[in-house]
């Protein structure tokens, strides 16, 4: 089918508009792929309940919340032209939401499986909250400076042009990612147990369900660490499509930043 109609003009997806809408995709997509990878590395590497996984994820939720106050602080006190001051706040956003994502992916590697020490998780949690902060003061810089390039007639279009890449990101974050992991554990798990006794049964199992890791019978203790080794390597590997587009978004944003956000 033809639409008659065009979903998002044309000329919402080109220039600074569109760069705008790239770098939302990239920093949602980092974000989701945190919201949803953290809590299995928890889970499946760490031996933490969903409950215990899940409350990591209040950090960025609440430090989400403080940066969007704290952008809309930033663009009402400060006296100069909202758009310059919104590309650079947009800027030092992406910045904030990219060291977060290093601090995390750069802890993954550091702990042993059901390593009990509360240093990786104090990074952890640092590493959340600077991501939720990097977020959540993008969320309202971004949609002001959509809204001052194209002015109150196309504000409607444009905002859902920007929620549209946003959504994008949101699906690809998880997707992209998890789709990476699928082929690393599976590639891993494959090396570990193709000479193993039972090795075909033991993979089949774990790649239906985690759970088998720690109820299986076939799998012996040094077999065991082996194959958590393999996941926390499989889930450092669920976070590179979300660092490399984090590096991306902070190109274009302060190319952008430079060029445009001059005050006049």
């Amino acid at each position: 089918f033809i639409a008659k109609e065009q979903i998002v003009p044309a000329h919402l997806v080109k220039g600074l508009l569109g760069v705008c809408g790239l770098s939302s995709f990239a920093v949602t997509f980092i974000l989701y792929a945190a919201l949803f990878g953290i809590p299995s590395f928890l889970q499946i590497v760490q031996n933490q309940s969903t409950k215990e996984s899940g409350g990591f994820l209040i950090f960025i939720i609440i430090s989400l919340s403080i940066g969007s106050l704290r952008s809309g602080y930033l663009l009402k006190s400060i006296n100069i032209d909202v758009k310059p001051l919104s590309l650079w706040i947009s800027f030092a956003s992406v910045g904030f939401t990219l060291v977060g994502m290093i601090l995390v992916f750069e802890v993954l590697k550091v702990p042993e499986p059901y390593d009990s020490d509360i240093g990786w998780k104090v990074v952890i949690s640092v590493g959340l909250t600077t991501m939720g902060l990097g977020y959540g003061s993008y969320l309202v810089s971004a949609l002001i400076t959509v809204v001052a390039l194209v002015g109150k007639e196309g504000q409607a279009a444009a905002t859902g042009m920007n929620y549209l890449f946003r959504s994008i990101g949101q699906v690809l974050g998880v997707g992209v990612s998890l789709a990476i992991y699928d082929r690393s554990i599976s590639n891993k798990l494959h090396s570990i147990l193709n000479n193993v006794d039972h090795g075909d049964e033991i993979m089949e199992k774990l790649l239906h369900d985690t759970n088998y890791l720690k109820q299986g019978k076939l799998i012996t203790e040094k077999l065991f660490y082996k194959l958590l080794k393999a996941y926390q390597e499989a889930m450092i590997d669920f976070f590179v499509p979300a660092l490399a587009l984090g590096v991306f978004s902070l190109l274009v944003s302060g190319v952008v930043a430079i060029k445009y956000g001059k005050s006049k």
